[in-house]
């Protein structure tokens, strides 16, 4: 694996948006690479679960016995998880065909499952816009 230093060496050459762009997705894909093995939210998001009065979620929670299936957030607790479906915009695997229709049968088996899954956009969740959806979903579990 390249060093945080060589590889910023590189991203100096390039301009300053894509360079920002290149270091920002390395960034995520490293921490979120880091995550799916702790299973614990990042803190930025856990803090607007916790001010939105919310318990902070597992990341990349596995919920199916016998498939590799994950949420992106989920509360277990509660059955209520979180599908952050990125990629709209740009052709994305979950707005293509193949990763489309697989989308729905992880949901559909989910919700057999007893799991309320909510999905938002990466814009929803940056903005909380999701909250209030995630807030109505735990009230109809009470």
């Amino acid at each position: 694996m390249a060093s945080r230093e060589s590889l910023e060496r590189v991203v100096f050459r390039l301009n300053a948006t894509a360079a920002a762009a290149f270091f920002s997705k390395w960034i995520v894909d490293h921490e979120k690479k880091k995550l799916a093995n702790s299973h614990k939210c990042p803190p930025v998001l856990a803090a607007l679960f916790q001010d939105a009065g919310l318990d902070v979620p597992q990341c990349e929670h596995k919920f199916h016995p016998a498939r590799k299936w994950r949420f992106d957030f989920a509360w277990p607790k509660h059955k209520v998880a979180l599908e952050v479906n990125g990629g709209i915009w740009a052709r994305g695997r979950h707005v293509r065909g193949r990763g489309f229709l697989n989308d729905m049968e992880k949901i559909n088996q989910a919700q057999i499952m007893g799991w309320l899954v909510m999905q938002c956009s990466p814009d929803q969740l940056k903005s909380g816009e999701i909250i209030t959806v995630l807030q109505e979903a735990f009230a109809s579990r009470k």
